[in-house]
């Protein structure tokens, strides 16, 4: 019984009515995809001192029927990385397409993948990785609002060394196996101690009897669909606290609350900003300070927040606009930053994100919109998953110019699923906001930020404030 966990009860603030007829979530739901949550394979991962876990590939997508070519994945975490040790075993093709490169269409051969994504709920963002028997990789962030692939977009990852991702694969014709070590850095998952967490993750292998035969998919936990990407099929997979001792080498760095980066902002210093729900008013960010300079005479505008029980919304107000400076030629997703806008930067969680959406607006009201991959915090490293079907989520924005009064105006709903999130009351994220500005056609651009670096970089996220 000491090991029985901790169960608290809180009181109910308010009452909640249900129309009748409203769909209700069930722990014991069933979709189409045939998954429930109540009989989720679980998976116990060891630090890589202590051994390995292992999942086994061997179930058919679309029948379940569990007669698929068995591959096993060994996991274990270090300080540093995941590892994982794909084996394949009766392999009698090894078919791979050798024209094809790494970020390539490897998955219409033979490959074998893991999906991936922290915490313990359906996921709706995930590290896609594949590996091929020559050794070619898949590696790609990807973003899934409604978790069945409906509607999608990724991020590609295209610098492996960087990282670092290291992968040594090897085939064995005559015994029909094939097998890669692999190694993901834990701060691809903006992660330094999984231990005591619950990660969501699926692997997959695909499958050609011969070069005339269809390709076939084995998972370790199916689905009726044939689809890789029903996340509430994912697994369950826990990270065991490591038995043995570690030992910190003399020297080695160690984090402080006080660190200050070149980009010169401080986890002390952060602004702060409380957003009520919509029935209650605003939360209004200030934007008047300068990259570069920290300087407070930019010219002024403003976020007001709110959300409803649906939508994050945010008005956005800039003051002082003497060009209204766009490119009448670019639409949705072109580089409007290039010009007059202004922007969220908008991440879940209260730790400095490497995973966050850039939303941005122009007065003519054209957007740009992505998930922005960021594993270290700083821009050298990137990948963005650019949203194209604002209907569909939706995302809409309302936007009006007053060139007398020198101002512009726009007002964005976004929806909570976007952020895999139902209710944000209660959480902290992560924002950043800024504003672009011309003071005439013939001018340099300027920028401004809520909370402004010494860097005139946008994406320096230890300087994002909390909200």
């Amino acid at each position: 019984t000491p090991c029985f966990g901790k169960v608290q009860f809180a009181s109910k603030t308010s009452v909640s009515i249900i129309d009748e007829g409203s769909p209700t979530s069930s722990s014991n739901a069933v979709d189409s995809h045939g998954c429930s949550p109540n009989t989720l394979p679980a998976l116990l991962v060891p630090h890589c001192d202590d051994g390995h876990g292992t999942a086994t590939i061997n179930k058919r997508l679309g029948t379940l029927a569990s007669d698929f070519p068995e591959a096993t994945v060994k996991l274990c975490y270090t300080d540093k990385t995941l590892d994982l040790i794909f084996e394949a075993q009766g392999e009698t093709s090894f078919l791979v397409d050798d024209m094809l490169v790494n970020n390539d269409p490897l998955w219409k051969w033979t490959v074998m993948e893991a999906f991936i994504a922290t915490g313990d709920q359906d996921p709706t963002d995930y590290l896609e990785f594949e590996v091929a028997p020559n050794n070619m990789l898949w590696t790609g962030w990807i973003h899934n609002p409604h978790k069945n692939f409906t509607s999608k977009a990724t991020a590609f990852i295209e610098d492996w060394d960087t990282y670092p991702i290291t992968s040594a694969t090897t085939r064995n014709v005559g015994a029909m196996t094939w097998k890669s070590a692999v190694s993901l850095p834990l701060t691809m998952f903006n992660v330094h101690k999984p231990e005591g967490t619950t990660w969501r993750m699926n692997f997959f292998r695909t499958y050609y009897a011969d070069e005339d035969s269809d390709q076939e998919y084995g998972a370790w936990n199916p689905n009726k669909l044939i689809s890789f990407h029903q996340t509430p099929c994912f697994g369950k997979v826990q990270f065991a606290s490591k038995t043995s001792v570690s030992i910190i080498d003399e020297g080695s760095p160690t984090s402080s609350s006080n660190a200050v980066d070149s980009h010169g902002c401080s986890p002390n210093t952060l602004p702060a900003l409380l957003v009520p729900h919509c029935d209650d008013g605003h939360g209004t960010a200030t934007i008047n300070k300068r990259l570069g300079t920290l300087a407070s005479d930019f010219p002024e505008a403003t976020v007001k927040l709110c959300y409803t029980d649906k939508t994050l919304d945010l008005i956005f107000e800039a003051q002082g606009e003497t060009s209204f400076l766009v490119d009448d030629m670019l639409v949705n997703n072109d580089p409007l930053w290039k010009w007059t806008v202004m922007e969220a930067f908008i991440a879940t969680g209260d730790q400095d994100p490497t995973d966050y959406l850039e939303f941005e607006v122009a007065p003519n009201n054209m957007l740009w919109t992505g998930w922005i991959h960021n594993p270290h915090k700083n821009f050298t490293s990137k990948a963005t998953a650019f949203i194209e079907d604002w209907d569909t989520y939706p995302i809409t924005s309302a936007t009006t110019r007053n060139v007398g009064a020198m101002t512009w105006k726009s007002a964005v709903s976004l929806p909570l699923t976007m952020f895999n999130v139902h209710k944000p009351e209660g959480t902290t994220w992560r924002m950043n906001f800024f504003r672009t500005y011309y003071a005439d056609e013939d001018s340099d651009q300027e920028y401004g930020a809520w909370n402004p670096n010494k860097l005139i970089s946008f994406h320096q996220t230890p300087c994002f404030g909390k909200v």
